[in-house]
């Protein structure tokens, strides 16, 4: 029987500080409004957790992904819109100015 959760990717971005970059959700969305939260976001049909995890920094930051370090973790969980999703989280580094994101408008309010 096929996995009917919706898929995800997220990234820890870390600077060389060891510090992680979170931003936090806007009000208005309707999954975890006013959340802090890591970069990340739903996969497109066909597009592997890599390739989204790509996707998602360069969306919601501006940044891109210079290397990946290391899986860490995999979880599933219920959104409190109802559904069930699988997610895979990455620890990160980015091209980009760390102190300047470009946040997606109307998804992410602050960092």
């Amino acid at each position: 029987m096929p996995d009917r959760r919706r898929r995800c990717t997220g990234a820890l971005i870390v600077d060389d500080l060891g510090r992680v970059f979170v931003q936090r959700r806007s009000p208005e969305l309707a999954v975890f409004p006013g959340v802090w939260d890591i970069v990340g976001g739903h996969l497109e049909p066909g597009e592997s957790a890599v390739e989204a995890l790509r996707r998602e920094v360069q969306e919601e930051t501006g940044w891109t992904v210079a290397e990946i370090l290391a899986v860490s973790g995999d979880y599933a969980y219920r959104g409190d819109d109802g559904y069930d999703r699988g997610e895979v989280d990455f620890l990160v580094r980015v091209a980009g100015d760390l102190d300047h994101p470009c946040l997606d408008e109307g998804s992410h309010t602050e960092f």
